[in-house]
């Protein structure tokens, strides 16, 4: 693999609830699963190309840190979800869309307007075809109370071939 770095993000805003999560919900753009759309990133530098998510940084647009901690799924093709936004974390076809793996984010840094927190990880994806991009959802690991239309950056550190 060459020595090719990207970093890459996407944002995405929740609904305009405070409706507190459960451990294992869902964090998503819509409430409704048939409306959720999972953030995506080019990732591969062309169709059917590979390398490796190295890092991971999620902010968010508050700053509030209590039980701000998230597991973030990786996925080769858009994912479909049985639940909308704090609904129960369910896939109704994970394996079926390239399920990469996961990686677990708390957020312990705060910055006045916002929050995030950063991991290292190494999840190789050998086979981003046709579109060369990479899915994610996200996932409460407690029980976080959000803010009204709260929202969350995904920053992905890439290494590419």
């Amino acid at each position: 693999m060459s020595n090719n770095r990207a970093t890459k993000s996407v944002t995405f805003a929740r609904p305009a609830n405070t409706t507190q999560y459960a451990a294992n919900d869902l964090v998503a753009n819509h409430a409704t699963a048939g409306s959720v759309v999972a953030p995506y990133v080019a990732a591969a530098r062309f169709p059917g190309g590979n390398g490796a998510i190295k890092g991971v940084q999620l902010s968010k647009s508050t700053e509030t840190l209590t039980a701000a901690a998230f597991r973030l799924h990786f996925f080769t093709a858009a994912p479909t979800v049985a639940n909308g936004d704090n609904g129960a974390f369910d896939l109704t076809n994970g394996q079926a869309k390239g399920y990469l793996g996961k990686v677990d984010v708390t957020m312990d840094q705060a910055l006045g307007d916002a929050a995030f927190g950063r991991a290292a990880c190494d999840l190789q994806f050998d086979t981003v075809a046709p579109s060369a991009e990479i899915y994610m959802l996200l996932e409460t690991t407690g029980t976080y109370t959000p803010a009204s239309a709260e929202t969350f950056t995904i920053e992905l550190e890439l290494e590419r071939d």
